[in-house]
């Protein structure tokens, strides 16, 4: 089975899936699921710091680091 790690562990040019959300509040779960952050999803990794930015699709999404600490994914080999 792959590794399971938080979001903050990738670096620029990683791409993931994410694996599950732990949001520390209801309010982060709704506002990640709204840009499609959701299990299963397949992320790349703009930027690592110091904010996390992330593409989904044609989206970017720009996440604080303790909520990206939040989002579990698996990272994909290159």
């Amino acid at each position: 089975m792959d590794d399971v790690v938080p979001l903050t562990r990738l670096k620029r040019g990683d791409k993931a899936i994410i694996a599950s959300l732990h949001p520390l509040t209801a309010t982060h779960f709704s506002k990640l699921s709204a840009f499609g952050i959701l299990p299963d999803v397949l992320v790349y990794v703009v930027q690592s710091s110091p904010a996390v930015i992330l593409q989904i699709d044609y989206t970017k999404v720009a996440l604080d680091r303790r909520i990206a600490q939040e989002i579990m994914v698996v990272k994909l080999r290159k």
